[in-house]
């Protein structure tokens, strides 16, 4: 996670690993950045469009670029990731 005045974002690498019984063509992501207390600072939120483009498969087979950012109240110090939509081709 990288911390900036005003925003913060999570860089990582995104690999669907299966389970759904489609070929995968959006994986969503919303984040939660909290501060060191635990209180929640802000959100963020990352589609796998951003790497795939418009029409873009996800599979097994790539490691997605993933960036998810989110404006926050303060520094964010922790971040909760969790997928919540997964469309069909």
């Amino acid at each position: 996670m990288l911390p900036e005045f005003g925003l913060a974002t999570v860089v990582a690498e995104f690999r669907y690993l299966g389970g759904v019984d489609c070929s995968i063509g959006l994986v969503r992501v919303r984040g939660w950045f909290f501060n060191g207390s635990g209180k929640r600072v802000g959100t963020g939120l990352w589609e796998s469009v951003y790497s795939t483009r418009e029409g873009g498969e996800v599979t097994g087979r790539e490691q997605l670029p993933f960036e998810a950012y989110g404006t926050v109240t303060e520094v964010a110090e922790s971040v909760a990731l969790r997928v919540t939509a997964v469309e069909c081709l």
